[in-house]
């Protein structure tokens, strides 16, 4: 029973193994995780969207002109980033790669708007809203030209707010708000500009093998698997005390024309 439990285990490990490596290996993003810590990207200029997938056409906001985003792998022509607590993406060519971890990576405001009011899931008053109050402290992320419903004014600012203990994120109108939020720069001017090809040293040599060979590695790690496996459900002998069986012969003796038995051995 011992020697199942361990062979069990053994058979387990080694499956588990096999299959985080397989699917490690369709990973379309190249993790970075720097040995100097976090890479972050400074935005470099106006209109660099942050978007929910790798498509500006899925832009969310503009993020704040000269601040930064947490780089956290490469997907094509984008980062793969966070910018505070949200999850995303955003153009390489908006940004510029800093090796050290700023002081002050992220723009932060508050905000509240009149009472009461509505969170719109798109920068629209047609789209799904949610209703809110001052009493609401709203978190800035960035602004999204939107719906125009004023005269000359079409800006609608990303936020969250913590609605029934749970964070929830959208749009308030810009003149929604009891006030607006006052920008101002960051001025971290001393961190060293670094190159995207410190972020390939981080592929393995797994992601960079063929799809073919990947299927073979794959398989002959999964063989020891296996040959676990068949000794496992390999039939034992049985056994009898601490040894084997044995079949015991029977001792025939002939009389004459008849046969005769030990009757102890049948």
């Amino acid at each position: 029973m011992k020697k199942f439990v361990i062979l069990s285990s053994i058979f387990f490990a080694i499956n588990l193994f096999a299959f985080c490596f397989a699917a490690f290996s369709l990973t379309q993003i190249d993790r970075c995780t720097a040995d100097s810590g976090t890479y972050y990207a400074q935005v470099k200029t106006s209109g660099v969207n942050f978007c929910s997938s790798a498509d500006d056409s899925t832009a969310l906001f503009e993020i704040p002109n000269t601040y930064f985003v947490e780089v956290q792998g490469v997907s094509g022509n984008y980062f793969s980033v966070k910018y505070k607590n949200k999850q995303g993406y955003v153009k390489k060519d908006g940004v510029q790669l800093k090796r050290e971890t700023p002081k002050a990576p992220y723009f932060n405001a508050t905000l509240n708007v009149f009472d009461p009011n509505y969170l719109y899931a798109t920068p629209s008053r047609s789209d799904a809203a949610t209703k809110i109050t001052q009493s609401n402290l709203l978190t800035y992320y960035g602004t999204m030209r939107g719906e125009e419903i004023q005269s000359g004014k079409s800006n609608w600012f990303y936020v969250s707010a913590v609605l029934d203990g749970k964070v929830e994120f959208g749009y308030v109108f810009e003149t929604f708000l009891d006030k607006q939020p006052v920008f101002s720069p960051n001025t971290e001017s001393n961190l060293t500009n670094v190159g995207e090809e410190v972020l390939n040293q981080y592929v393995t040599a797994f992601e960079g093998m063929s799809t073919g060979t990947k299927v073979i590695l794959i398989i002959a790690i999964s063989i020891p698997s296996v040959l676990i496996l068949y000794f496992l459900v390999k039939p034992t002998r049985i056994m009898q005390g601490s040894k084997p069986q044995k079949r015991k012969n029977k001792h025939i003796r002939r009389h004459g024309d008849y046969f005769e038995f030990d009757e102890g051995e049948l």
